[in-house]
């Protein structure tokens, strides 16, 4: 997902000041080509992600 994803819309402001949340979708390639979307947080600072969510984006 994060090296194949897209992101579809703007980075909303996470509750920390200065870091910004992204919805990353894209497919799963062993669940017959459903989408995933998955929130995550990157760290400005160091080479973190922290994956706030999982989900089907046609759950959602």
């Amino acid at each position: 997902m994060l090296k194949n994803g897209f992101v579809h819309a703007e980075a909303e402001p996470a509750k920390q000041v200065g870091l910004f949340r992204y919805a990353v979708e894209g497919t799963s390639p062993n669940s017959g080509g459903r989408t995933l979307r998955i929130i995550v947080i990157p760290s400005p600072c160091r080479a973190e992600i922290k994956v706030v969510t999982v989900m089907w984006a046609d759950e959602a």
